[in-house]
């Protein structure tokens, strides 16, 4: 999150349910936007991004309109530590800008998805507040 007070949690100390990892729908494959300037290139972590849904219609959105609570940011556990892996190519490698990607827990077992299964709602990609609009920090 923008600020550095929250932080996603992909488990159900905020989902609805754990999605396993071997889930794949319009929910799970997702695509990030830098919202700070253009999206080219390879995403960094000192970029301001949204995460959306592969056809650009819904975005994650990390606050309690959407999930369950509030995470803080510093609550660290598997449901924290992610890895945005690329769906459509091997390797770990550099994530670039309208690549489609999962968000996996550190041990690969389950995914972000941030459909109805997971979420309260889904949140229309021009929902635009402090819950839409994240940093990614590398461990």
């Amino acid at each position: 999150m923008e600020d550095g007070r929250w932080r996603l949690d992909i488990g159900d100390a905020a989902m609805k349910k754990n999605i396993p990892a071997s889930h794949n729908s319009w929910a799970t494959r997702l695509i990030l936007k830098r919202l700070d300037g253009a999206s080219s290139g390879s995403v960094k972590s000192s970029h301001l991004v949204g995460i959306f849904s592969e056809d650009g219609k819904w975005r994650l959105d990390i606050g309690e309109a959407a999930t369950k609570k509030n995470i803080p940011s510093s609550h660290n556990s598997w449901a924290t530590r992610l890895r945005i892996l690329p769906l459509e190519r091997m390797g770990l490698g550099k994530i670039s800008y309208g690549e489609v990607v999962g968000v996996f827990s550190e041990d690969g077992k389950w995914r972000l998805d941030i459909g109805v299964a997971a979420m309260k709602k889904n949140t229309p990609a021009s929902h635009n507040s402090w819950a839409t609009r994240l940093q990614i920090i590398p461990l």
